[in-house]
């Protein structure tokens, strides 16, 4: 019986088109060991995507592709706020760009300062006529503090259910929950489980799956 032959580690071209997709060339299982992706999973990872890598010369085609379309983007598919002040992202755009952002509230607005928390919608046009849009979430800087003592909810998210559930709950449930729990009960928060597994290994703590 033959041992099997070691897998393919990927091209230093393949590496950077997958990164530049956003996908991960390597885990790692424990803190003291890290996995390198190989050539095949990156190569049938970034099919899934729609990216041809199957041979070089489709890596070097893909990947000078997308490089282009990274430099002509204008702004991230997400712009992230705190506070009053504009995003930092903005100010790279060039100078003389307008923006009309339609906010989470149903305003319009030409200026990205002052706005008020939510997810809106920003779209920049810039002197060439290019134009680029993007979700723009607003943050405030810092919660304020309670008024005084308060009872909330905990839940485990996958065990809420509802009528428009498949068999688990989701975050539209959540957001009913938590909406209903205010206005009914006056609870002043919905505490849920991990949304998602830590890290495993400092300084995140074990997972809870």
């Amino acid at each position: 019986m033959t041992a099997p032959r070691p897998a393919e580690p990927p091209s230093e071209d393949l590496s950077r088109l997958a990164d530049l997709h956003g996908v991960a060339t390597s885990y790692s299982p424990s803190p003291d060991r890290t996995v390198a992706a190989s050539a095949a999973a990156l190569t049938l990872t970034l099919a899934a995507l729609g990216v041809d890598a199957s041979t070089p010369g489709a890596v070097r085609a893909a990947l000078a592709a997308r490089e282009r379309e990274l430099g002509a983007r204008l702004l991230p598919p997400t712009v992230v706020g705190w506070g009053t002040s504009p995003p930092a992202a903005l100010a790279a755009l060039p100078e003389g760009s307008r923006l009309l952002i339609e906010t989470e509230q149903g305003e319009t607005r030409a200026s990205a300062e002052h706005l008020p928390a939510g997810v809106h919608r920003l779209t920049a046009t810039v002197p060439d006529g290019r134009t680029a849009t993007a979700h723009l979430v607003i943050a405030p800087a810092r919660l304020p503090s309670p008024t005084g003592r308060s009872y909330g909810l905990l839940v485990q998210l996958y065990s809420l259910l509802s009528r428009r559930s498949w068999g688990m709950g989701d975050l539209g449930d959540l957001a009913e929950l938590a909406g209903w729990a205010g206005r009914s009960l006056g609870a002043g928060f919905v505490q849920v489980n991990p949304l998602h597994a830590a890290v495993p290994g400092a300084p995140t703590d074990p997972s809870p799956y």
